[in-house]
């Protein structure tokens, strides 16, 4: 499994436009099958990023506000220059 890290810089890459929404969703759900056995912190990134997805998914929510939604998460995962 990724690190914070690593879901923190896929984040980055989609929010740029690095990576489009069917290539961030592929590398999350390669990415997230082992969460389980992770840190805390790692698994509820993960599972809050999946209940975007979900709500993407099934129509809840548009493509901009899933954007939004993300960036606001992503704020609480700490990227390898800010964490002590």
């Amino acid at each position: 499994m990724p690190s914070l890290a690593d879901l923190s810089q896929a984040v980055e890459a989609y929010l740029r436009g690095d990576a489009s929404l069917d290539q961030f969703a592929d590398w999350y759900s390669r990415a997230s099958r082992s969460m389980f056995g992770e840190s805390p912190a790692l698994t509820e990134a993960c599972v809050k990023l999946g209940a975007l997805f979900s709500e993407l998914d099934y129509g809840e929510m548009t493509e901009d506000a899933f954007r939004a939604e993300l960036a606001n998460a992503a704020l609480a995962v700490p990227s390898p220059s800010t964490r002590s």
